[in-house]
């Protein structure tokens, strides 16, 4: 339990993210992605190094933002995201942060950004 309301947890939420993959790639967050995978299934990140992902053919599996499927441990359902589709995400986690932060809201939060 937690005495946070809604708000403030989806605020924490967008800063985190944002933080973890670090802005355009280069922060401490992008070098933490690289070497962690987000697991859901225990709670915990795990070391990328102790997954036995394929690079996938034509090396269209890029494993930058790697998160492990809860139902199939070894499913990366980050594999589909290309280098500009992770710089897309990265730029709309940080905007999110930024705009609750501002005391953006949520509406503002999930307007496409232009």
């Amino acid at each position: 339990r937690t005495s946070q309301d809604v708000g403030s947890l989806l605020s924490g939420f967008f800063h985190f993210w944002a933080d973890w993959l670090g802005e355009g790639g280069s922060g401490r967050g992008g070098a933490l992605a690289q070497w962690w995978v987000v697991c859901t299934r225990i709670g915990a990140p795990l070391q990328q190094a102790d997954k036995a992902w394929p690079e996938g053919a034509a090396g269209r599996e890029w494993h930058l933002f790697p998160i492990e499927d809860p139902v199939d441990e070894d499913h990366d359902l980050g594999r589909v995201l290309t280098p500009r589709s992770l710089a897309v995400l990265k730029q709309e986690l940080s905007r999110a942060a930024q705009t609750l932060a501002e005391g953006g809201t949520l509406e503002q939060v999930l307007r496409e950004h232009q």
